[in-house]
Parts: C-alpha cells; structure tokens; sequence
C-alpha cells in the first residue's frame, strides 16, 4: 500500500507541474522596467536566422526592445531582408546610405535605444538590429522623460559576438540577409512530454523491482524457515535489508529540492559556477573514490613526518634524473614506468598509509575457512584495527614507519591476509599503487 501510496504522490506531482507549465512567447516578464503608451511590449527572445550570399548560415538570438514593432511568431511569415551597416555605426544621426526596406545593423551608445530607432525608421529601415557592448543580453527599455513614443519599426538588441560575426561578413562584401521572429512555445512540448514520462517510468520500475526484490528475499526466507533451522527464525534483526524506505514527505522534498536546484542552475549558469559544480563533485568524489580517499590520508601522514617527506622527495628525485624541476612538462615526462619501479620507498610509504587508515569496499559474497556463510549474511572484519595489532606488526604497529615494508632498500609485499587494505586481493593494488604514485611524484 505504502508502495501504491507513493507512486500515487510521485504521479500527481509530476502530472500537475506539466500541466501548468503554460504555452505562449518566450517571454520575460518585467515589473521593473515601467510600461507607457509606445512602450509596453514584453521582452521576447528573438531568433535572427541569416543568410550569407544566398546560403543559410548561423542562428542567432537577440531579445526585442519594450518599443516598436513586435514580431511575427512563425518563420514562414518573417520577411527575409537585406542586413546593412549603419554609417555612422552609432545610428544616432542620419544614415549617409539611403535605405528602403532594409534591416539596420548599429552599435550601442552615443545615444538612447529610441533615439536610434527613430533614425532608422526615418531613414527606410525596416528594422533595427542594436549589437551590445558585453556578451549578455541587455533590455532596451524607454528613456524616463519620453511619455509618448511612437515606434513602427521592430528593434532587437544582439550579443556582441553574434554582431561582431554579422559585421565582419558585411565589411568582406558579403550578401546577408536576416528574418526576425520570436517563437512561440507549442501547447504541448514534445521534449516535456518526453521527460515526463521517462520520470514516471523511472519511478513505476524502481517501486516495481523494490515490489519484485521484496517478493524474493520473502521466498527465500520461507524456504531457509521450511528447512526447520532455528538459526535462521530471529534473521530480521540480524540482517541489514538493503531496503530504503521512502515516506510521502521524502518524496514531495526530493522533488521540491530536485526542482529548486534545476532552476538554480537555469539561472545561475555561468563559468564561476560551473567552476564551483566540479569543486563539488570533487569533494563529493572523496568520500566513495578509494584513490582520493588514500591520496589524502598519504598527505596527511607526510605532513606529521616531514623526515618520510624528505626521504621521497629525494628517491624521486634520484628515481627521476632531475635534480631540480625547471619545467614542469619535462618533469612530468620523466615518471614513466622504469621510475616508478625505482620508488621503493615511495610504495613503502603508500602501503604504510593503507595499513593505518585504508579505506575500500568490503567483498559481496565471502567464504572464510572452515565456516559456511549461507547467502545474504553479512561478513565484517576491521582493517583499521588489525592494521593497529601489535601480534601482527610489532610492538611500533601504531607507529607510521614505512620502513617496515622494505629490505635492503626494496619494496616486500605482505600477504593479503595480514595487510587487508585490498580485501584479499578483491581490488588489485598494483594498479592503484602504481596511479598514487604517479599523482605523487607528479604533484
């Protein structure tokens, strides 16, 4: 029922937030900017579709001023016209090249956003295409002391990179020509009906294989109580389910924040965050990623013994040729694998680290010797305290001593048994070893 309860919930939510969401211009609303006579238009995005000497080029995007004309909302009805420079740039004096019909390419500045329109429209132009000074888009709105203005030409404001492209095709006697239209959203989105229903899926199959997961693990413990073993009547309270129960209030939450965070990252992407998105997922990679998880511990110990830092520093050194780093490209060129052998202490100092602080997953099915582990039962040992056992390392076991792990100056492996950092061998320390000290010696 809870199961039943939950997909109902999950549903409701995801059916309700598709049918608000509302079919109409791609628009702005803006409460900021004051509304006049002349003044009043929304502020729509505007695609601008090119063609350069007949040949359909790049698509731009601009948003349409709160003046002049508004635009047709279909590509189809969008006049196609001939794209010119404005001379002077600035358009805030009367164009020295007569114009009729043609769309106005000028720069911002020098004077308002109508003011420019007004010259255009009065010099034959049949629109107005404003290039900013920044690679955002700005709002062109009406100056404070203008009650009435009268604009019947469209104006768009581009980005400075797509102006710039559209200048530089003019200035090379270049043949372009430009359709203005802004779009309108379709009253049902292919790509929304799409994501809803893959949502929906994807919650209806994960409460069918947890539905599913649950009918088995019933089975299979009615067939071990069938079995007549007293042992296994008590199991549920010695057993870990595995099973993560979801209430209706976690569920309503997840997609609350799911959501908060969609429209964060809708409205805050730029590059400063995505820089801090991957610092994120970084420190969030720390805490499951075995290698980072050692990487870490590593610096750490060589922090308390700074005499195991010297020492590597200087088998790096000697390992590597290079007795002082000038460039850090050569330097990096240098760790290959015949190095790498070479860094017996290094490893030593590696290994050291996973004994005191070794961090990786336990193994899913275990048979240890002589004792039958029947399926489902869950096995723990301790590496972080047989790591710290004076039987098994000496009376300096809790010592950070990488010496320990070399004779006459060379790396000697112990057995997966006693040094359980890998699980007895379930993850492959080689390849590991081999990546720490690349990242090691390299940093």
């Amino acid at each position: 029922m809870n199961i039943c309860k939950n997909i109902c919930v999950f549903i409701v939510v995801l059916a309700s937030s598709f049918c608000f969401g509302s079919a109409s211009d791609i628009v702005h609303q803006d409460d900021i900017a004051p509304k006049r006579p002349g003044c009043e238009n929304n502020f729509v995005l505007v695609k601008v579709a090119t063609y350069i000497n007949g040949v359909e080029d790049n698509e731009y995007v601009g948003v349409g001023a709160r003046f002049g004309l508004t635009l047709e909302s279909k590509e189809k009805h969008a006049n196609l016209s001939t794209l010119a420079l404005a001379d002077p740039p600035d358009c805030c004096s009367k164009p020295r090249n007569k114009l009729s019909g043609e769309v106005i390419l000028a720069h911002r500045g020098n004077c308002s956003f109508t003011a420019k329109a007004n010259v255009a429209e009065d010099a034959g132009a049949s629109a107005i295409l404003i290039i900013n000074n920044q690679t955002e888009l700005f709002k062109m709105v009406c100056e404070v002391n203008e009650t009435d203005v009268k604009i019947g030409i469209a104006a768009v404001m581009l980005p400075q990179d797509a102006g710039a492209s559209l200048e530089k095709y003019l200035t090379s006697s270049s043949t372009v020509k430009v359709q203005l239209y802004s779009p309108r959203r379709p009253v049902v989105d292919v790509a929304e009906v799409f994501l809803w229903l893959m949502a929906v899926g994807t919650i209806l199959c994960a409460s069918y294989w947890s539905a599913w997961s649950a009918r088995e693990a019933a089975i299979e413990q009615d067939k071990l109580l069938k079995d007549g073993s007293d042992e296994f009547i008590d199991m549920d309270g010695v057993r870990s389910s595995g099973i993560v129960n979801i209430n209706t209030a976690s569920a309503i939450l997840f997609v609350v924040i799911a959501s908060c965070f969609l429209v964060m990252l809708y409205k805050l992407m730029s590059y400063w965050f995505i820089e801090v998105l991957v610092v994120l997922f970084c420190i969030g990679g720390v805490e499951v990623d075995t290698t980072a998880t050692a990487l870490s511990w590593f610096i750490y110990m060589l922090c308390k013994n700074p005499a195991v830092q010297n020492t590597i520093a200087q088998e790096v050194r000697e390992a590597t040729k290079v007795k002082e780093i000038t460039d850090y490209a050569e330097f990096a060129a240098s760790i290959n694998e015949e190095a790498l052998e070479k860094m017996h202490y290094l490893h030593a100092a590696i290994s050291e680290t996973l004994r005191l602080m070794g961090r990786f997953a336990f193994l899913n099915d275990t048979l240890p010797d002589g004792f039958n582990v029947r399926k489902g039962d869950m096995v723990a040992y301790q590496p972080y305290a047989m790591g710290r056992m004076k039987f098994i390392w000496g009376d300096d076991a809790e010592e950070y001593k990488p010496e320990r792990w070399l004779q006459d100056g060379v790396f000697q492996q112990e057995s997966p048994f006693k040094f359980t950092a890998f699980h007895l061998s379930l993850w492959t320390p080689d390849p590991i070893d081999q990546m720490t000290k690349i990242r090691l010696s390299d940093g």
